[in-house]
């Protein structure tokens, strides 16, 4: 579910390079009880979310 979410908010597939910045998100839902606001919080908050490009 975590992988769709930042799919979603990408616009991509994940990389490699990115895998580590997923675990952490995984991690904090887990700890957060499962609640998706505070999913959606970490990922716009996150360096993922930051390194976003222009549209195309």
């Amino acid at each position: 579910m975590i992988k769709n979410f930042v799919r979603g908010g990408l616009g991509h597939l994940e990389t490699f390079g990115e895998l580590p910045e997923l675990d952490v998100l995984e991690d904090r839902f887990f700890a957060g009880g499962h609640r998706i606001q505070g999913l959606l919080v970490d990922l716009v908050a996150s360096p993922l979310f930051r390194a976003v490009a222009d549209p195309r």
